[in-house]
């Protein structure tokens, strides 16, 4: 990975927000595409292989920052 993307990274996780706060934002936000997928009318509003690789980095980018996984149901909205 270049410097300067690991220069950046740093500074956002350090300065903008904390890595466990990213990874529940980021948990919810796949929790919230998945719903509107499933509740979708037609497969043509949405890319299904945008929507899977999407996940899998947005997942593995979340066990980096944060392994626990949050019970998002049951937290505040």
């Amino acid at each position: 990975m270049e410097t300067i993307v690991k220069q950046r990274l740093e500074e956002f996780l350090t300065k903008n927000i904390k890595p466990k706060e990213l990874a529940k934002s980021l948990r919810r936000f796949e929790h919230e595409t998945i719903k509107m997928v499933l509740n979708a009318e037609s497969e043509d509003t949405y890319c299904k292989d945008w929507i899977a690789d999407g996940h899998y980095f947005l997942t593995e980018l979340c066990e980096i920052l944060d392994p626990k996984l949050e019970d998002t149901a049951t937290e505040d909205k």
